[in-house]
């Protein structure tokens, strides 16, 4: 099930490509194979700096305007409340995913999301198995 859902991933990404006809790279990453503190971000307790989350930097680098092409980060891991709800600005108008540190990094139009499994046990009503923000 893992293999047609991530050939459905790579076959939407070609198909919408070929039909924009734009320039794309890809970014992919399971959310679930780190923490959600990984994921975004965390105080570091003995320094007190922040650390910055492997999908924060990811966010961060692809969501430039000077970038020549579109990127696509696919979210390719089951979908569950632990980091879907950070989530939440990012997937609503404002388009801006904001961190615990109080940073705002916004949605270019460079940059889509993808999203991959989606089990009905462990999703909001709201998220469909695989969608584009």
């Amino acid at each position: 099930m893992q293999c047609s859902i991530v050939q459905g991933q790579t076959a939407v990404r070609h198909d919408l490509t070929a039909l924009l006809r734009i320039r794309t790279g890809c970014c992919r990453l399971n959310p679930k194979a780190v923490t959600p503190q990984e994921l975004f971000g965390q105080t570091d307790p003995l320094s007190g700096e922040w650390e910055t989350g492997v999908f924060a930097a990811t966010w961060a680098k692809y969501n430039n305007r000077t970038l020549p092409y579109n990127t696509w980060i696919t979210a390719d891991g089951p979908v569950d409340t632990l980091w879907i709800e950070s989530l939440n600005t990012v997937l609503d108008d404002n388009k801006l995913l904001t961190l615990a540190s109080g940073d705002r990094i916004p949605m270019t139009e460079n940059v889509k999301i993808l999203f991959g499994e989606c089990q009905r046990r462990s999703c909001d009503h709201g998220y469909q198995p695989v969608s584009c923000a």
